[in-house]
């Protein structure tokens, strides 16, 4: 039997197979290094970094309950990435994922 993190990376390498360029990451992996470069102030580099791959895979997502930042961060990333493929493995059934935190009017306005 094949588990959502395997076949998430199946699809990855069969896209780099045809030329993509791929990303694979733990969901909170991306969202720590995100958080690491508003105190370096390396988001917009960083940001760039993650919307440049034509697949990006976030792996593992709502393990829990998001801060209003990685709200925010997640909003900021999968609007960027509009029109490229976005992967995301969960463990979870859609109707069980607890929102996460309300999303700062910030965000929302952006």
């Amino acid at each position: 039997m094949f588990g959502r993190t395997h076949i998430a990376q199946a699809l990855g390498h069969l896209a780099v197979r045809h030329g993509a360029h791929v990303r694979f990451a733990k969901t909170s992996r991306i969202l720590a290094y995100l958080a690491g470069s508003h105190a370096d102030r390396t988001w917009e580099k960083r940001i760039r970094e993650l919307v440049r791959p034509d697949v990006l895979t976030l792996d593992d997502f709502a393990m829990r309950q998001l801060s209003t930042a990685q709200a925010d961060d997640l909003y900021e990333l999968v609007s960027e990435r509009q029109g490229r493929s976005l992967i995301i493995t969960s463990n979870r059934a859609p109707g069980v994922i607890e929102p996460p935190v309300r999303v700062s009017s910030q965000a929302q306005a952006r």
